[in-house]
């Protein structure tokens, strides 16, 4: 239960407060409270179908330690404390174990169910409590048990999908702390520093009557306002980025085109001097590798920058990751428009650029299923504005790129104007903060200091190590797994490859090529929008195919699509062929989303958080791959020319081959055991009972 309710919390929340009886005491007086507890918590446990336990599966500070582990969280701080001689709980429990007659009736119903064994045990731990009452010389002498008290932080991943400090800033609920009451009983003691008794409250009261002082009213800003504020400024980037798409490979080709000639040319698409295998080949080489060096610095930066939004605010991290993309491209215009003086090449060195907020991996990490609404928004203005900035071309190919230079410097003026800041002014600066900065004990105050970026690396890699080891005991989620790093490799092949693809192919200039980015996100966004849902729609209620197998129904459709539209844009020699490959290319762009549904119901839950860290080192890998391999296979194709010219598309569709028959490994039926709320942590969750 606990383990659940925190993997609910943790994507909300940064920290969670734990107050919960220890099972262990330092007064004698308490030693029957941990008796009879043990005593219900083994009734429990036998008549697990019953529904009205008081106490149901309690844990120990360790039980409770690895479940908040196991969901994502660390262990910050914890004491333990004794209550105050006025709280009753624990007496109470005594005399409903020794007086109640319904004991009586759930022991009885245990040694029905489970044998004299088991009941003569119970009858030992009943007998334990009450000749322990009877030293000390009646019920009304029992104390409660000693107190856990715990603060669980969130951990960090630097290669989840949605980086650190994007998803913080998201999360903006009023109070940055959850209080997890006490699962044992009602009565559970405060944290604050006075003796407990039956009147101090966990949380404090709604009419401010708690002997604790109120806290100040929430200057949080609300999730609504800062979703909206967010989702404004995403758009804004990817219009700019859109809008100087095509401009700036004719910019490049130019410069390239310029430099082979060793003389002037009109700056124009249009020239067919430049389509020359050399100059088409360069320009696929250097943009190939300029976005793997703008890919690294975010990808390995995620973790410190995550560090440093919850100590100077996330706002301000927010802004520089803007100004790091905002950079990068202002040096890459500075390259291009002083091409007699730097090496076009000079590109490559913009990613460092992207080393100020980590750049744009962060900003566009937004991409989940939580914020499907913007992501159409973010498909319609890729739609809208990539063959805008195709048609300026024919004007002035500087004309898109100076657009998209004002448009995020206004998303820059917008995010430092109306983004709120959504880390609470009391946490800013002050580090890991434990419970109570009064009450630790030296352990404590050890691990909430010494808690920083080597200890959150390291249980990064303790984690991926242990799913790495969970891994390699599931071969076939290992399989199904694989998919995602092909997948991702062959996706590198669209973009401004194709618009070269098309404009050497067909002999289109870069502006007309443009227009097949736009097709392709109409119809990636009607695929998502209604095809999918249509689709689930007809396997879930039509065909009655379980969850699972609707998944892997669609991810073999797209990954169909995928291979068949890839296959017939390499062959493509025409433009009706051409646009036909790619409309059914983008028909299977949505292939992640089933692949992804499919590996999550083949895990535990608790395995979640190594799962997506994992997949997210897959596409990250495929995404640094594919730039350079499509690059240098275009190069190939050219010198090799005739069909050959379209080989990124053949490699690409082996790469599609590939994650089709790998995510077709999935199972197809049946339930796997613990993947869904499941609570035996220990079950093979690919064992072959349980998946045909």
């Amino acid at each position: 239960m606990l383990q659940e309710l925190m993997e609910t919390l943790q994507p909300w929340t940064r920290s969670v407060l734990i107050a919960e009886f220890s099972f262990s005491t330092s007064m004698p007086a308490a030693f029957p409270h941990v008796l009879a507890a043990q005593y219900n918590s083994t009734v429990e446990a036998l008549l697990s179908d019953r529904e009205e336990w008081n106490i149901r599966s309690p844990l120990t500070p360790s039980q409770m330690t690895q479940a908040g582990e196991s969901a994502g969280f660390r262990l910050a701080s914890h004491k333990t404390m004794t209550p105050g001689e006025k709280n009753r709980e624990g007496s109470r429990e005594v005399r409903m174990l020794l007086k109640a007659r319904e004991f009586e009736n759930e022991r009885q119903l245990v040694e029905q169910r489970h044998g004299p064994r088991i009941a003569l045990m119970l009858n030992g731990l009943k007998d334990a409590v009450a000749e322990s009452v009877e030293r000390l010389g009646g019920i009304e002498a029992v104390r409660n048990m000693d107190v856990w008290l715990a603060k669980f932080d969130q951990l960090t991943s630097s290669l989840v999908v949605v980086p650190f400090y994007i998803h913080r800033l998201l999360s903006v609920k009023p109070d940055s702390s959850w209080h997890v009451g006490s699962l044992m009983s009602s009565a559970t003691p405060s944290m604050e520093e006075r003796e407990a008794n039956e009147s101090t409250r966990l949380l404090r009261s709604q009419d401010g009557h708690d002997a604790a002082p109120q806290p100040e009213p929430s200057t949080v800003p609300s999730a609504r306002h800062t979703i909206l504020v967010v989702a404004a400024i995403q758009i804004f980037l990817n219009i700019g980025s859109y809008v100087s798409f095509a401009a700036q490979l004719a910019i490049l080709q130019d410069i390239v085109c310029e430099s082979y000639y060793e003389r002037g040319l009109p700056v124009s698409g249009d020239d067919g001097r430049c389509q020359v295998d050399a100059v088409q080949s360069e320009v696929a080489f250097i943009n190939g590798w300029k976005d793997v060096f703008e890919m690294l610095p975010a990808i390995v930066l995620a973790v410190p920058y995550g560090a440093l939004a919850d100590r100077i605010g996330r706002k301000k991290v927010f802004l520089l990751a803007i100004v790091g993309i905002g950079m990068n491209d202002l040096w890459m215009r500075i390259i291009f428009w002083f091409s007699h003086v730097f090496p076009v090449r000079a590109v490559w060195f913009g990613g460092l650029w992207q080393m100020i907020g980590a750049g744009a991996a962060s900003l566009s990490s937004i991409s989940t299923t939580a914020f499907s609404q913007l992501q159409s928004a973010i498909m319609i203005a890729q739609f809208v504005f990539v063959p805008v900035g195709g048609t300026l071309i024919s004007v002035n190919p500087w004309i898109p790129m100076l657009i998209s230079s004002v448009v995020t410097a206004l998303g820059f003026l917008g995010a430092l104007i109306f983004l709120p800041e959504t880390l609470p002014p009391e946490e800013r600066d002050s580090g890991i903060t434990g419970v109570s900065n009064h009450h630790r004990d030296d352990q404590t105050t050890s691990t909430g200091a010494k808690y920083g970026f080597q200890v959150r690396w390291t249980n990064l890699v303790a984690g991926f190590a242990a799913m790495m080891k969970w891994v390699r005991q599931n071969a076939r989620l290992v399989l199904v797994l694989v998919c995602f790093f092909p997948c991702s490799i062959g996706q590198q092949a669209s973009g401004s490859l194709l618009l070269q693809y098309a404009s050497k192919r067909l002999n289109w200039s870069l502006g007309k090529a443009s227009y097949l980015v736009s097709l392709g996100a109409g119809i990636n966004l009607i695929v998502h929008a209604i095809g999918i849902p249509a689709l689930s729609t007809l396997l879930l209620w039509r065909l009655k195919l379980h969850e699972i197998a609707k998944d892997k129904g669609i991810a073999q459709i797209s990954g169909f699509f995928l291979v068949l539209g890839t296959s017939i844009i390499f062959a493509a020699g025409s433009w009706p062929i051409l646009v036909l490959g790619q409309v059914l290319y983008s028909m299977g762009l949505a292939f992640s989303v089933p692949a992804r549904s499919i590996v999550t119901s083949m895990v535990e839950k608790r395995h979640l958080a190594a799962l997506y860290t994992t997949i997210s080192v897959l596409l990250y890998g495929g995404m640094l791959t594919g730039g350079p391999l499509f690059a240098g296979a275009f190069g190939w194709g050219l010198r090799m020319g005739g069909l050959w010219i379209g080989m990124p598309y053949l490699i690409a569709c082996g790469c599609f081959a590939l994650a089709l028959v790998a995510v077709s490994t999935a199972p197809t039926a049946g339930q796997v055991p613990g993947a869904v709320g499941g609570e035996d942590g220990d079950v093979d969750p690919l064992s072959p009972e349980d998946v045909r």
